[in-house]
């Protein structure tokens, strides 16, 4: 009998336990943030004229690339993480501080690896990306910071790194989810791109046991349910 009630426990525990894991798997990054959705879908449509004439015809892929770090954004946040760290970064380089700025939440190596990418693939349309006021390294690392706070030189290095992609990959037209998972790991190889795809790491980091889901999937079904209707 003991044996008997032991195992039904065991059943119906193991039973819960799976119910609960498809239950939360079929929840979407919208209804379990509804706000932080709703304040991402605001301001991309508080911005669409400024999206449209700096992203042009590649604007719904773009903008649902970022979105999932739009959704996040905090200004106050921002304002804290920048102002600690800015003066560590002009001073000493990515190395000493790395840090997310803006509603795109770009990190300055990030912008420097782009950088990079576009002088070696020779992209003249987005020279002004790479050419700075100073030659000295300091220098360009604070307007290189300058510029990460202003929207606009935002969305110039966003439309940059769709050239770059196109190149780097050898595709004519990258996928909003795997545009997503490059933007959110990084320029890698393309099968480590392509995992990632699939990784379920956002919005807490990889390390974290609360319920998350994967960069790609939320841009690519803000893709489908939101921007191809607004761009």
């Amino acid at each position: 009998m003991k044996i008997y009630l032991t195992t039904l426990i065991l059943f119906f525990s193991f039973a819960a336990t799976s119910f609960s894991s498809v239950a939360q798997a079929a929840l979407s990054f919208q209804q379990v943030y509804p706000k932080d959705y709703a304040s991402g879908l605001s301001w991309v449509k508080a911005q669409q004229a400024l999206l449209k004439k700096k992203l042009g015809k590649n604007a719904a892929r773009l903008v649902s690339v970022v979105f999932p770090e739009v959704a996040r954004y905090s200004i106050w946040r921002d304002y804290a993480e920048t102002n600690a760290l800015e003066r560590l970064y002009v001073t000493y380089g990515a190395t000493y501080a790395d840090f997310s700025i803006g509603y795109c939440q770009m990190k300055p190596s990030w912008v420097e690896q782009l950088e990079q990418l576009i002088q070696q693939y020779q992209l003249s349309s987005f020279q002004q990306l790479i050419v700075f006021s100073s030659t000295t390294p300091s220098l360009i690392r604070k307007e290189r910071i300058e510029r990460l706070s202003n929207l606009q030189w935002q969305l110039a290095y966003l439309a940059a790194f769709y050239e770059v992609a196109k190149i780097m990959y050898k595709l004519p037209q990258p996928s909003v989810g795997f545009l997503a998972a490059l933007y959110n790991r990084g320029f890698a190889e393309k099968k480590t791109i392509e995992y990632w795809q699939s990784v379920k790491a956002f919005p807490w980091g990889s390390q974290s046991r609360k319920l998350q889901f994967s960069y790609a999937a939320v841009a690519t079904a803000f893709y489908q349910e939101e921007a191809k209707n607004l761009f």
